[in-house]
């Protein structure tokens, strides 16, 4: 018993000087390996729909900026005639546009305008300190900002992640601007949601998370998330999600780890937001999804929303970042949907 607990403790702690090692490693790893300096576009490039995605420079070349009402400076992507119908596509935390650039060669080449912001606080947004510029209300806010500054009064709204709260938030106060729903494996009710700080080891998670304030800490574990989640792709997680990442984006990421109880608060006051909405409702689903559980959260949509089920996709063998893996599956059917609506 003693020669089994003497190993045990060594093995804790490897794992102890394990962490603490890609800690400094990280710390040793500033800027000058992760970014290179890119400025986007001063002014809208509306009419391009041609869109390259090999590399995280590639995809923010693509970009535009926009200047949010609290002075912010918000990076997106608008591909498409002014003319034709807009998609708009939000994504979540700790993710960014990057994460729909497998969708939006497809949905443009079939004439649909898309628009994809990086929120504040990631990708090639800017990415302010402290928690005021995280708040939820203020997000939402600048994605109707943006959609105002594009002279855009209503769109087919696809979210994933985070972006089920945002949009929750524009349903209950602007409900006329979305034509249909898009799920991505999403925050859309209360129950299914199972966020990492609720679960058995919250405590502990909460040690890890606020060990070093300063975000090193958060960087290890969001780099750790991102490759595991995107094994299949290894190259594009670390290109897309953690170049962006390193660049600051670990502050928006810890403010949105450490604020879960505005997050309930927000669902709590927008309760029956996303079920009044009269509206047509596609669902591309990661079934194997310990934060969002596909089955409680789709049940509860679908027995207060038009749901056909011709149009709700379940993939037993994908988790959270569902357009990592089924793009092309997504796409022809979204287009399939958006046909007949």
């Amino acid at each position: 018993m003693r020669y089994v607990l003497r190993w045990g403790w060594y093995a804790c702690l490897f794992v102890i000087g394990v962490i603490l090692l890609a800690v400094a490693v990280l710390e040793l790893l500033p800027y000058r390996l992760f970014t290179q300096p890119y400025e986007l576009p001063a002014t809208s490039l509306h009419s391009r729909t041609s869109y390259s995605y090999k590399t995280w420079m590639d995809h923010v070349s693509h970009m535009n900026t926009f200047v949010t009402h609290d002075d912010y400076r918000m990076a997106y992507l608008d591909k498409g005639p002014k003319t034709w119908e807009v998609i708009l596509l939000l994504h979540g935390t700790p993710t960014n546009s990057w994460i729909f650039r497998k969708l939006i060669t497809g949905l443009t080449q079939s004439e649909y305008r898309v628009v994809v912001p990086d929120m504040i606080g990631y990708g090639a947004s800017e990415k302010p300190q402290g928690r005021d510029p995280y708040l939820l209300y203020k997000q939402k806010e600048r994605i109707v900002g943006l959609m105002n500054y594009l002279w855009i009064s209503s769109w087919h709204h696809g979210f994933h992640d985070m972006a089920g709260v945002w949009t929750r938030m524009i349903a209950k106060e602007n409900p006329t601007v979305i034509r249909t729903l898009l799920l991505f494996n999403t925050i859309a009710e209360v129950d299914g949601f199972y966020p990492p700080m609720k679960k058995q080891w919250d405590s502990f998670f909460m040690q890890i998370v606020t060990w070093w304030r300063g975000g090193k800490t958060t960087k290890l574990l969001a780099i750790v998330w991102f490759v595991v989640e995107s094994m299949n792709d290894y190259w594009a997680a670390m290109e897309g999600y953690v170049v962006p990442f390193m660049m600051g984006a670990d502050t928006a990421f810890y403010q949105f780890l450490t604020s879960f109880d505005e997050t309930y608060h927000s669902l709590a006051l927008t309760e029956w937001a996303l079920t009044s909405l009269d509206v047509p409702v596609f669902v591309a689903w990661g079934m194997n999804d310990s934060i969002l559980n596909g089955e409680q959260q789709i049940d509860i949509l679908s027995q207060a929303m038009p749901m056909d089920d011709e149009y709700v996709l379940l993939f037993d063998d994908s988790s959270h970042l569902i357009m990592e893996d089924y793009p092309q599956e997504i796409v022809k059917n979204l287009l399939l949907f958006l046909l007949h609506h």
